[in-house]
């Protein structure tokens, strides 16, 4: 294997996770000499969308570090389709469309590689059926299933919250530290309307079902946190057209987030490693115990790197542990399921949220579930993704906290239950993954690939020149032969062609990642009902001009909207008696380590692993406090956000996605 030319870098980043991904965005437009490293075939790292084949050899894998208990089952005879268009995501998320994502995005440019889906539905469990969640006063006062004493008091609660964001009313001083759900309940506000803002509106999958249970709620949202997070619910409310929700999702998968922003810092001359594994970190002891540093790596090859700053994924961070994983650290009970049929029939892209013990013997938190057509190219034609989500209340068992939520609203086959309850764990203890653990299983995942060793190719300035030579936009009537191939196609970019081991036999070197920005303008427009985040807002045919408004984010005293509504699930579906039927399921735990886990040298920074949000918000949110911890307080701030198209606005790039989104059928 080549040497990576030159020894020394300002940035390190071992892992292509979601904030690592962005972290190496935002330091080679900040002018920073970046290496990326990971020793899996393919970007992503535990937020990966994998192929049919990966998942059913996930235990081989670098992401299998933090997962336990891989079960899986699939139904006698099922007919799934073809194998190789499926795509799982570890860590399924969502967007809003206001937020630190969308904001990332723009700032960095990214969002010129990416295209998404508008999430149709906004759905909550009331105990007896799904329903829509109410968007307004309109739809609260026309919502059967409350009260006129809830409805008077949730309109009351939402004009005082309106009244404490412009620094007024009785909540002024309200949104501080307490527990939110315990300023609802002072509020008067009724378990179902809780549910509803915790839950539903806020994404919050943690918080307790009373103020009596919130005080050892460890993840537990404020008041503070919920105010901000009614607000920008508010604010992504109907941002992209008359009557579009408030949220996102990405075509091809949520690792086409990370793709993209390595691909903006490959533009702009970091360099690219994968199947690189990590023999160890190498530090530089000062006179002081303090003064420890971490001065660079040493490849597998023998290589030393050296750096003056390093931010890694906890799978590279085994060495700084003071304190392994138990039993009481925090975990996520994820699980994907395939079906024959929509489960919510009235919107193909669909959010549906579970409170809290929705079903007995289920999960003691609230499952968030999201359910993704064809039209996302994860799935083949006629068969339906539901991915599932939640804190862990049995790290024993994720079939535990889902299967009485199955049972309820699908038909699961015998032999698909008796897969999942095997609580066979196929995984070791994250305690016990480090760089070292874990290059067996690399080399053993990179001799399934088509290129045995790492292939490197010097960075590039990003000229015109350089971005014609990454390729064409593919066609979007094949889009999972080359979207989900998990490698970036572009001579500044470490290629890793057929790194994801599906039986498609396209050409790896097609990539819808593979988008110029001197032909966005052109060749990003709307395919499918899919958005694609073009550059300029170029008329779309047979759209009117007065679609390419510009969009104004709601302001801070708009009143927090409750998503649209008025039709019940059961509505369009009351003729579809036959309730969906499982194919295939898959459940795991994931554990999240804990950054108190660890010591770590002050120019070392730990990427955050996917925790049991839905939302990308919160992660990239972080992003900067990383920034600040290697390169000091207000670092984040002054790096600016140059991007590709530096005579390129905020608000034109705002304008150029809200053209697109507004051209977008909310049906498929």
């Amino acid at each position: 294997m080549p040497e990576i030319p030159p020894s020394h870098f300002n940035l390190v980043i071992l892992g292509t996770g979601l904030q690592a991904a962005l972290l190496a965005g935002r330091a080679a437009l900040a002018g920073k000499t970046v290496l990326h490293l990971d020793q899996a075939d393919h970007y992503g790292a535990a937020w990966s969308t994998l192929s049919w084949q990966q998942m059913q050899q996930l235990h081989a894998l670098p992401e299998a570090g933090s997962l336990l208990n891989v079960s899986s089952g699939t139904a006698a005879h099922a007919d799934l389709g073809r194998l190789s268009s499926y795509a799982f995501d570890l860590a399924p998320r969502v967007l809003y469309c206001a937020g630190p994502a969308i904001e990332a995005l723009v700032t960095t440019g990214a969002h010129h590689y990416l295209e998404f889906k508008l999430i149709s539905g906004n759905y909550f469990w009331n105990g007896r059926r799904l329903q829509s969640v109410p968007a307004g006063r309109s739809d609260v006062f026309q919502d059967r299933s409350l009260s006129l004493t809830s409805k008077r008091m949730l309109m009351r609660f939402l004009k005082n919250l309106q009244d404490a964001m412009e620094g007024r009313g009785p909540l002024k001083d309200a949104f501080d530290d307490r527990p939110f759900v315990t300023l609802l309940e002072q509020q008067g506000l009724d378990e179902q309307l809780r549910h509803v803002l915790l839950h539903a509106i806020a994404l919050d999958p943690w918080s307790s079902k009373s103020a009596e249970s919130a005080a050892s709620s460890a993840g537990m949202m404020t008041a503070a946190r919920g105010q901000r997070a009614l607000a920008q619910h508010a604010a992504s409310m109907g941002r992209f057209g008359p009557g579009s929700g408030a949220f996102l999702t990405p075509l091809y998968g949520g690792s086409e987030m990370s793709q993209a922003f390595c691909r903006v810092a490959a533009v702009h001359g970091a360099l690219y490693v994968l199947r690189q594994p990590i023999a160890a970190l190498l530090m530089d002891s000062g006179a002081a115990a303090e003064n420890n540093s971490c001065r660079g790596v040493r490849l597998d090859t023998g290589q030393e790197i050296t750096c003056s700053a390093l931010a890694a994924d906890p799978l590279y961070l085994h060495d700084f542990r003071v304190r392994e994983a138990s039993a009481s650290s925090a975990a996520v009970s994820r699980a994907i399921c395939v079906l024959d049929r929509p489960l919510q029939v009235g919107g193909q892209q669909a959010l549906m949220t579970f409170p809290p013990g929705s079903f007995p013997g289920s999960c003691q938190h609230a499952i968030h579930a999201l359910q993704l057509s064809p039209a996302c190219a994860l799935t083949p034609p006629n068969r339906y993704l539901l991915q599932l989500s939640a804190p862990a209340s049995n790290v024993h068992s994720a079939a535990s906290d889902f299967l009485p939520l199955l049972d309820a609203l699908l038909e699961v086959p015998a032999e698909v239950r008796q897969a999942l309850t095997q609580h066979a764990s196929r995984t070791s203890s994250p305690a016990a993954q480090g760089p070292h653990a874990s290059s067996s299983r690399n080399q053993e995942a990179g001799s399934r690939a088509v290129h045995t060793n790492s292939h490197i190719t010097a960075s590039h300035s990003a000229t015109s020149d350089n971005q014609e030579s990454c390729g064409a936009t593919p066609s979007h009537d094949a889009p999972v032969k080359s979207s989900k191939a998990g490698h970036l196609a572009c001579d500044t970019v470490s290629q890793v062609s057929g790194g994801n081991g599906r039986e498609d036999t396209t050409s790896a070197q097609t990539n819808p990642l593979a988008h110029t920005s001197s032909s966005l303008s052109t060749q990003g427009r709307l395919q499918g009902g899919s958005v694609s985040l073009q550059e300029s807002a170029t008329q779309v045919p047979g759209s009117s001009s007065s679609s390419s408004a510009t969009a104004s984010p709601q302001t801070a005293a708009a009143i927090p909207a409750l998503p649209p509504a008025a039709n019940e699930i059961d509505g369009p579906g009351k003729a579809e008696s036959k309730r969906p039927v499982c194919l295939f399921a898959m459940c795991w735990t994931q554990h999240v380590p804990d950054l108190a886990d660890f010591d770590l040298p002050g120019n070392v920074a730990m990427c955050s692993p996917p925790d049991a949000q839905i939302s990308f918000d919160a992660a990239l949110a972080e992003v900067d406090s990383l920034i600040d911890h290697l390169y000091g307080p207000g670092s984040a701030s002054s790096w600016g956000s140059k991007r590709l198209q530096d005579d390129e606005s905020d608000e034109e790039a705002v304008e150029a996605l809200s053209h697109a989104l507004d051209q977008t059928a909310l049906t498929e």
